[in-house]
This record gives structure tokens, sequence and C-alpha cells, in this order.
């Protein structure tokens, strides 16, 4: 738990006199952020100001250098961040930096075309005297050279990546939240963090967005360039000649000179901002890594890359003509990186081969261990008292190790809370181990000791599930063991691939949380115990006592129990016990048939028909299928009666072959529309008899009666017939 800072009070007087630092402390905490409010506001109002009222010299030379540093701020931020939302107010960033460098565009022009000769902007005369050497011509064609690498590289393409960035952060967002939406449900997040991954998600598809538009502000501003820059020497020559008496040589000179040193001190300040934005936009998901990281990560990851390169540099120094110092030093640096490359590499395979065989050796103790053990001694060490066990090989190991990020424990912990409050009691504790003699990717879940699921996880690697494919993609073809689909481990960097190929994209601690929450929800009815059973009775009886006396009269505990089992079997939640105890009241009064938990149980299901039905409807509409006139008749010719009288149907093997043929399509067209399977029946026995004919084949199967759905305020729909 973080810290929470807070205040400590005092009793005691302050001693009398004026406390200046007191006085500062206690104003800062007032205005706390107004004065950089302040000076923001006062900035745009200087943007306005500097294109009506004429600057002096010195005042537009203290604006130019801030233009300067401030594109260059922006550009090293760029390069450093690790993903482009981080920069969020980038899109205002540049519509801020164009006004101002077109506020600097028109001041600057004023004061040349007023000034002349007696021009006095220090920056401005430098570039156009010492940048390009007082040569008027080769500065204007610098001046070109940057338009046209702005405008026709830089600015085209960064606009072109903006339009698309945009297009795809908008029709991903969709498929986004019904992800986030699916793990909320499914306990793997909480209520605040799938807010956070909203609202990150919303922040995201707004910059791509508000990209797109401020991109073309960059393209204007390059346009407005050339223009302005053609307008000063048109309109300077002009002025110079008819107005202040200039030679033509000199007008040409002092105006020239001045416009492309005024055009390349706004020019070099708007090129870093447009190769900012290529840069943000180019890099899209790129996450967690800066830019100078991922490029040396992405070009320079084998030494072999540069030791080629240096080869092929320090071959073009034995060409006859060719000058040798230039490509003998490119060729060195080369060399000496690929060889500090080569070092390090050395150096992590000897520290992995020597983490191998520590490992071997941990191995090979506990094996030992194993046969020189001593016998056990007491209940203790042979009996195991964790209902729910996990065995993971030691690659998964990060996954649960905090030390290594891992928060497999925490997660199962807030599974086990969502549970709870879903079925109704208390899941019991996850145990963890290691398993060396697992593959190392593999992991076991265990319900009393059996193992339930069996299956893979690739920490490195991410799971793709096929939501809607429009493509196939690259990766490891594994089964999901729970739902028996097929899925594809990919590399991270496909993961924005396989989105836009209609893959829903999640990381391994997902999906095994996925995989162990459906295996719960299944084999709830496992876990249960009289223990549980017990807490849940003296929990009711805290608000119903005389209910919960009269419930302990007609039923031990151990039928309560078996009820409790049944209903879970079914995935029936048992959360409102209080119902459950009423229904069994009401029905052990009809005799002792009633009183057997097959029947308790039927009951029970009226009871809770509205809870059921609501579980099962979509948007409050109950899309089932019924069985036909002719298979209820085909039906009654092989009914039955059990022990207990209950109803059961003995169908021959090539009748039941049949029905369940003719169920598994209705079953498999109805789950791939809706996602559920319902089937309601004409009573409830009849109910019970059909569920029993198909729980070992379709133990997701939800067969309802109608006395079941008669309390239930939804919209019945019927899909089919059996």
């Amino acid at each position: 738990m973080p810290e929470v800072e807070g205040v400590v009070e005092t009793e005691e007087k302050e001693k009398e006199g004026f406390d200046f630092n007191k006085l500062l402390v206690t104003f800062l905490q007032k205005v706390k952020n107004t004065p950089m409010q302040f000076l923001v506001s006062i900035g745009f109002v200087i943007l306005v100001v500097m294109i009506v009222v004429p600057l002096p010299g010195f005042m537009l030379d203290i604006l130019l250098a801030v233009n300067i540093s401030f594109s260059v701020m922006v550009f090293m931020t760029t390069i450093y961040i690790k993903k482009p939302t981080e920069f969020s107010i980038f899109p205002s960033m540049l519509l801020i930096t164009t006004l101002f460098r077109l506020a600097l565009n028109v001041s600057s022009t004023r004061l040349i075309l007023s000034l002349g000769k007696a021009f006095n902007s220090q920056i401005i005369k430098a570039f156009g005297s010492f940048v390009v050497r007082g040569d008027y011509v080769v500065g204007f064609i610098i001046f070109l050279v940057l338009i046209i690498i702005q405008l026709v590289v830089i600015t085209r393409g960064a606009t072109r990546i903006s339009e698309v960035a945009a297009r795809f952060a908008l029709d991903k967002m969709p498929v986004a939240n019904l992800a986030i939406d699916s793990q909320l449900q499914q306990g793997l997040i909480t209520e605040e963090q799938a807010r956070a991954m909203r609202k990150e998600l919303e922040k995201e598809m707004e910059f791509y967005g508000a990209m797109d538009g401020a991109s073309r502000f960059v393209q204007g501003d390059a346009i407005a360039g050339l223009i302005i820059t053609m307008i000063d020497i048109i309109g300077g020559f002009i002025i110079g000649v008819a107005f202040k008496k200039y030679t033509f040589a000199e007008s040409a000179k002092t105006y020239m000179l001045l416009t492309v040193g005024d055009g390349l001190v706004s020019q070099v300040p708007a090129l870093l901002i447009s190769i900012a934005a290529g840069i943000i936009i180019s890099r899209g998901r790129a996450e967690e890594k800066a830019l100078s990281q991922e490029v040396l990560e992405n070009i320079a990851y084998d030494e072999k890359v540069l030791f080629i390169a240096s080869g092929f540099a320090a071959s073009f120094a034995l060409i006859p003509d060719f000058p040798k110092i230039p490509f003998l030093l490119v060729a060195g640096i080369l060399a000496f990186g690929a060889w500090q490359m080569r070092k390090a590499r050395l150096e992590r395979e000897k520290a992995e081969e020597l983490m191998a065989k520590q490992l071997e050796e941990k191995k090979r103790k506990e094996e030992q261990a194993k046969k020189v053990k001593i016998a056990p001694t007491t209940p203790k060490e042979v009996v195991s008292l964790d209902l729910v066990e996990i065995d993971i090989g030691y690659n998964l190991i990060p996954l649960v190790a905090r030390e290594h990020g891992g928060d497999l424990p925490e997660r199962i912990k807030l599974l086990r809370r969502q549970l709870a409050e879903e079925l109704g009691f208390v899941i019991p504790p996850v145990r963890i181990r290691d398993n060396l003699n697992l593959h190392p990717n593999k992991y076991v879940i265990k319900i009393k000791g059996v193992k339930v699921v069996e299956g893979l996880i690739f920490p490195d690697r991410m799971l793709a599930i096929p939501q809607m494919p429009v493509a196939e993609i690259e990766g490891i073809e594994d089964e999901d063991p729970v739902n028996g689909i097929k899925v594809y481990w990919i590399s991270p960097e496909d993961v924005d691939k396989a989105e836009e190929a209609g893959y829903l994209v999640v990381d391994p601690t997902t999906v095994f949380i996925t995989r162990l929450s459906e295996v719960l929800r299944r084999k709830a009815y496992k876990l249960l115990t009289l223990e549980d059973v017990k807490e849940i009775v003296e929990a009711v009886r805290e608000r119903y006592p005389t209910l919960v006396g009269e419930v302990e009269a007609e039923i031990p505990l151990k039928v309560l129990h078996k009820v409790l089992v049944y209903l879970l079997m079914e995935r029936v939640s048992i959360k409102n016990a209080a119902l459950i105890f009423e229904a069994i009241l009401d029905t052990v009064e009809k005799g002792d048939f009633a009183k057997i938990p097959e029947v308790l149980v039927e009951f029970i299901r009226i009871y809770l028909g509205p809870q059921i039905v609501d579980s099962l409807a979509i948007n409050g509409v109950l899309y089932y299928t019924q069985l036909s006139m002719q298979t209820y008749d085909e039906l009654e010719k092989y009914k039955t009666q059990n022990q207990y009288g209950l109803l059961e149907y003995q169908l021959p093997p090539d009748i039941a072959e049949k029905f369940l043929s003719k169920f598994s399509l209705k079953y498999t067209d109805m789950v791939s529309k809706y996602g559920v399977f319902v089937l309601i029946t004409r009573d409830f026995m009849v109910r019970r008899a059909i569920r029993m004919m198909v729980e070992n084949y379709y133990p997701d199967a939800n067969i309802l009666s109608i006395q079941e759905i008669e309390q239930a305020h939804v919209e019945l729909q019927l899909v089919d017939e059996i």
C-alpha cells in the first residue's frame, strides 16, 4: 500500500512576530500554478501583439533565440519519449509554434523593409552573413532546398502517416473496448484499471486524430515561408530603389541577404518541428523504449551487419582516386562497434551458460534429495490439503515472482474475489509451485489433486485469438485447452499486424488468468465443501434465524450440500442463499419425495428462474430452441423411472446417437450466433431427464423448463427446433 501523506496538527501556539517564510509558503499554496498559467496566457497575447506592434531588434533577437531553442527542445522530446501519447500536447504545440514563427516573420519583415541597411537584428544578420558567407544567391538556394525537403519529403510523409494512423486508431477502438469489457467481466482487471485503459485508448484516438489535422499546419507554414520570402525580396528591392535611393546592386544585396537570413532563421526551427512530427507519428505503438534505443536494437542487432558494413566502407578506400581517410575512418568506427557488440554478446552467452549450469545443478540436487528423503512421519506430509493447485515450468516463474515483475498471485486474488461475488461462495486459495519435471513453458491446473487442464504459455510472446480474422498470421500454433479453439503465440512486434487482421491479442498473464477462471467456473461444484455450506448457513442465520432453523429441522447439512453442488454443477449461482432456503421449505411440504436432492434442485431452479434467465438473456432477449412434438413423442416411447421415481429416458444406441447428432448441430449453430445455447422443455422433470442425457457431452448447455421462465421479465425469441 502506498503511504498517504498527511498533515500533522499541533495545538502549540505559534510565537508572535512576522514570519516571511511562512507567508511565502502560504502564498504559493494559494496560487499553486497561477504564475505558469499567467505566463502562458501572456504568451498568447504577445503572439497577437507581435503582428501589429513593431518590435525593436534586440527583442526580435530574443524571440528568435526562443524559437530556435524551443524547436530543439521539442525535437529532443520526441526522440526520448517511449510512446507518442506521452507527448499528447504535440498537436497543439504544432499550432502554437507555427503561429509563433509566422508572427516572427511578420515582425522581421516589417523591420527589414523599413530599416534596410540600418536593420539591427543580430541573429538574422548572422544567418545572412556567416551561415551563407554573405552570398545571397547561395543562401537563397539553400533556403529553397530546405523548403523542398520540408514540403515535399517530410511534411508529405508525416501527413500521410497521420491519416493512416488516425483511421486505424478509430477502427480499432470498438474491438479494444470489447476486449476491455471482456477482461473486466472475467475479473482480470479492476473497474479502475478498465477506466484507465479506456481513458488511454480515448487519449490515443484523440492524439492521432488531432495529428491528422495539425500536420497541415506544418505544410502551410512551409508554403507561407516561401511566399513571405519572395514578397520580402520583391518588396525590399522596390523600396530600396524607389524610396531609399539605393543602387540596384545595393538594394539586391541588402534585402536579399537579410531576407534569406530571415528565411533560414525561420525554416531551421520549422524543419526541426517537421522532423519531430514525422518521428512521433511514424513510431506508432512503439512503447517502453526511447527512439535511440530502438534504433540500436533494430539496426545494429548483430555484429555481422557492422563487420560487413565496415569491410564495404574500407573497400572504397582501395579504389583509385577515391579519398582514403573518410572511408577508413568510417570503417574503423563500424569495426570498433562490431567488436564491442561481439564482446557483449560473448559475455551474455557466458552468463546464460552459467545460469543454465546452476539450474541443472539445482535440478540434480533436488532429484538426489528426493531419492534420499526420509520417510514421512505425519499425515500432513502425505495428505494434500490444497483443493486448487497449479504446477508450472521454470520458464513461467517470472509470471509469478514479484522480483521479475510478475503479478499472477495478485491477479488470482482479484479473480477469487470476483468469482465469490458471482458464484456465492469463496473459492479456496490457489497454490502455485514450480515443477522441474514439466516442460519449461507448461502449466497444469489440478482440482483436488486431479489434473483438469494443461497447456503452454510463452512468457516472451503474445496470444492472438481469432475473432473475425481476415488473414493468416505467423506464430506458434496452439489450441486453447479450455475452449478448444486454434490460437497463435506471436512475437510482440507483430501485435499491430494481428489486430489489423482481426485477432484479439492478450498478454501471457491474462491468458493464464482467463483459462484459470473458466476452469474454476466449470469445476466450482467440486470446490464447495461442507465447511463452506456451514459458513453460508451461519451467514444467512444472522439475518434470518427462523428460516435457517426451519431448514435445519427438515434436511441435514449433507443434503443441503448436495443440493448446492447440483446447482453449481449447472452453473447456477448460489449467492441468493436466503431464496434457496425459502424454496427448500416450500418444497419439503410436498412430502418425503420432495426431500430428494434431485427433486429439490428442480423446485429451487423455478424459484431462481428470473436470476437464471437474466444471466442468459442478451439485451433483454432470451434466444432459445425447443424440442419438436415429434421428438417428444419419440422420447415418450423410452421413458422410465429410477429408484426415486424420477423420469429418465433409456434410448437405444441408434436413437441416442441420432438425438445427440441433431442436438450437436443446433448447439453449435446457436453458440456461434449468440454465444450461448438455451433449450426450454415443457416440464421441469423432462428438463432433468434431457440434462442427464447431454451433460457428459455438452456441459455448457443450458437446459431450462417452462416453469423457470414464467416469472422472468425478458422477451422470448424462438430460434429453432430439435
